[in-house]
């Protein structure tokens, strides 16, 4: 659909893995072996779009990838995140409840009732 796509992972292994699906189904996908919070190789505003799936938790520097995000997004673009973790989605029952109170939210997270956990995060 015209899209260019970049990918970039710090774990040579992975990145080496992916090029080998790509030389089977050839996307033209660029693949960099890289640390997020070293984003050197690419041009300042040249990205519409950022993604990170289930990535900024695993980064010891995750200020310095979301910073190198900004830099080589375009005026306007976006950066979209995910951290949400698998263990959430499983069970018979998991669920999520957003409650916005004044300027605060909290969030509430819910895994099954075998594990009986309840967890509380409050962004302000």
């Amino acid at each position: 659909m015209g899209a260019q796509v970049t990918a970039i992972d710090s774990p040579t292994s992975i990145v080496e893995k992916a090029r080998e699906k790509e030389r089977l189904v050839p996307l033209s996908i660029a693949y960099n072996a890289a640390e997020a919070a070293h984003l050197t190789m690419l041009g300042d505003g040249s990205f519409d779009v950022v993604l990170a799936n289930m990535a900024l938790d695993d980064i010891e520097n995750a200020q310095g990838a979301i910073n190198g995000c900004t830099r080589v997004l375009r005026p306007r673009g976006r950066l979209v995140a995910s951290i949400t973790h698998p263990c959430f989605d499983m069970g018979l029952h998991p669920g999520r409840l957003i409650e916005r109170i004044g300027l605060d939210t909290v969030v509430w997270r819910k895994v099954n009732e075998q594990y009986r956990t309840i967890f509380e995060d409050t962004v302000e």
